[in-house]
Parts: structure tokens; sequence; C-alpha cells
């Protein structure tokens, strides 16, 4: 029971890399230990379906509480405490570093890999210097856009490291987000459940060939 409550907890955790900007899911399940499991579990869903199924619950269950609990706050401290709130956000981000590091070096490091973190810190600050003229906040809302929306909310469960919440700051759905899932709004939370779920699978097996090829 004390280790369901624990997976349960770390799902929170997780769940809040979704809706925070600036923390990515992806990272805390690394550092909680569960990414590559989680992957694993999502590119072979039918191989041992049972026993992932319930090893697996209580961390979904804690994701989508965190998220539907930090909808009601999180426009509220970016509104009343943003110069605070940003900063315990690069605290988040600086904090799941090392982990990261550590796990990424397990198999040792070459030149392609640091050219890579190279080109890929290089891509975060474009985004983070031209994405808010790139999008200029006025992206439409519809059913596509929200599906683009679950779809960047998708990657950041892939992609350690990317926070999709700055991407919908960007393009001025974030709040909107926010609000349609405090509201249980379904005409915001079906497509992003859909747009997630399509990146999710389809990504979930590319990263773990890559794994198995990296073991």
């Amino acid at each position: 029971m004390l280790d369901w409550f624990l997976r349960f907890f770390k799902g929170m955790l997780i769940g809040s890399g979704f809706i925070l900007p600036g923390v990515s899911g992806g990272a805390l399940a690394a550092v909680f230990g569960v990414y590559e499991q989680i992957i694993a579990f999502l590119a072979h869903i039918t191989r041992d379906f049972k026993n992932d199924f319930f090893f697996f619950l209580p961390l979904g269950l804690g994701g989508m509480t965190g998220v539907f609990l930090l909808s009601f706050v999180v426009s509220f401290v970016l509104e009343a405490y943003e110069v605070q709130i940003i900063w315990l956000f690069i605290g988040c981000i600086l904090g799941t570093l090392p982990t990261l590091w550590v796990q990424a070096g397990q198999a040792g490091r070459q030149r392609k890999h640091i050219i890579m973190l190279c080109a890929a810190f290089a891509f975060g600050l474009a985004i983070l210097v031209f994405g808010d003229r790139l999008f200029d906040g006025n992206v439409p809302q519809n059913v596509f856009t929200w599906m683009m929306a679950g779809g960047l909310i998708g990657l950041g469960v892939i992609l350690p490291g990317l926070s999709p919440s700055n991407f919908l700051l960007y393009m001025g759905m974030y709040k909107d987000m926010s609000d349609g899932i405090k509201t249980l709004d379904y005409t915001v939370i079906m497509p992003l459940i859909l747009g997630g779920a399509f990146v999710v699978l389809l990504f979930s097996k590319i990263m773990d060939r890559i794994d198995s090829q990296r073991g």
C-alpha cells in the first residue's frame, strides 16, 4: 500500500510537468526512475498488459490528479506572483539536470552526443527568444489546435526536458487550457487527450527502439 501511494505521489509530480511552464514531465519521470518503464509499456502495451496496468495505475491517477488540482491554482499564482513562480520553475529545471546528465552518460559520451546537446540547447534558446514573436499569442482555438496542444503535451512525456506549457503560453492557449481542465470542458479536454495519446503511442515506439539500440 505504501508503494502504491508513493507511485501516486510521483504521478502527481510528473503530472505537474504537463501544466507548469518550465517543468518537464518526462524529465521528472526520469528523475523518479520510471521513464524507461513508461516508454517500454507504451511501446508494447499488450506484452504484459495486466501487470503493467496495475503498476502504472497509481502513476496515471496521480498524474490526472496533479493536472486537475494545479489547474485551479496555476492561473492565480502566475498573475499574483509571476516573478517568484518563474524563478521556481527555473529551479525545478536546474534540479533535474544532474540526474539527466548521469542517466544520459551511462553508455558513455561521444562527440555526437555533445553536438546533439548543443543543438538542443540552441533550439531551446531560439524558442525562448523568438517563440513569443513566432506565435504572437493569437493561435485560433478549435479542435485541431487543441489536438496540437495535446500533441505537445504528449511530447513532454516522451522527450525529457521539453516543457510543452512554454509553447502553449506563446500560443496564447495556456490559461484557456487551465480553465478548460478546471471546468471539465470536454471541447478542450477531449482533443487534448486524443492529440496526446496519438503522439505518445507513436513516439514511444521510436524512443523504445532508440533505447534498445543504446543498450
